[in-house]
């Protein structure tokens, strides 16, 4: 779904390298060729490769940190994602991380080839995704608080966050494998079934997608699912359902790319205030 997803989901299509935008450059190439224009920017973000180059530094920066910081900082649905593969044999986790790297490397190699000022394109995306994470900041003081940080499906020793790379870590976790798991796995899979099945309209596909990508993400952080999640609280549950709601709606209309980093910056923003 979103740019991120099967074709099927697609709204836009990449124009890349041939399709520039001659509008107002925002941007100017070092080559000194034309820039990179926000109305380019906004065509071409939803390419599915591009988003999943994009999505990789945060992978990196993530699985970088844990390898500093021991096991206590996994990302409960990247275990989840684990568990799955492990059902598979003793290599599963093996095969998980072999597919990962692999899809990261074919699509960053594309993105290279394919899209210029790539730079200035993932400084767009950053300063878009801080605009929708800072959104969500009235939506959380509305709900009434208790305030739950939704990186932790796995948090630190007594659930406690620690150190600023400890609080890094977990948001880019939580930024890059829940909504692998929830949005680019789930969402976009239970959309499939439902359009290939009932062959309805693709927007109620879409909405039945989001809501149950939504609901069991927010199942996911309690212990209904979870071993060692929060306890079941309605007023949390209803949050991060909503949460969910906003995440996937990011994915569904600007990509993976996009729900990575606003989640994950969302997260940073609540950890630091």
């Amino acid at each position: 779904m979103g740019g991120s997803a099967p074709a099927a989901l697609g709204r836009g299509r990449s124009l890349g390298r041939a399709g520039r935008s001659r509008g107002r450059l925002a941007f100017r190439g070092g080559d000194g060729g034309a820039g990179l224009t926000l109305k380019q920017y906004w065509r071409e973000s939803r390419n599915f490769s591009l988003n999943v180059a994009f999505a990789f530094p945060a992978l990196l920066v993530y699985e970088l940190g844990c390898w500093v910081l021991g096991p206590r900082v996994r990302n409960g649905a990247q275990l989840l994602l684990r568990e799955l593969f492990l059902e598979i044999g003793p290599l599963g986790v093996h095969l998980l991380n072999a597919l990962l790297i692999a899809a990261a490397v074919v699509c960053v190699w594309e993105a290279w080839k394919r899209f210029d000022h790539l730079p200035a394109r993932f400084s767009f995306l950053l300063l878009e995704c801080l605009g929708y994470a800072a959104l969500l900041g009235p939506l959380v003081l509305l709900l009434e608080a208790p305030l739950v940080r939704m990186a932790t499906l796995v948090a630190g020793p007594g659930g406690t966050l620690g150190t600023a790379l400890e609080k890094l870590v977990l948001a880019l976790g939580a930024g890059v494998y829940e909504e692998l798991f929830f949005r680019l796995l789930l969402m976009s899979a239970v959309f499939h079934v439902v359009f290939g099945l009932f062959k309805e309209a693709r927007w109620a596909a879409a909405a039945v997608a989001l809501l149950v990508s939504a609901v069991f993400f927010a199942l996911c952080h309690h212990d209904l699912i979870l071993v060692g999640g929060e306890p079941f609280v309605p007023r949390v549950f209803l949050f991060r359902t909503l949460a969910g709601v906003v995440l996937g709606l990011v994915f569904y209309l600007r990509g993976f790319a996009a729900a990575v980093y606003t989640h994950a910056l969302y997260n940073l923003l609540l950890f630091l205030r």
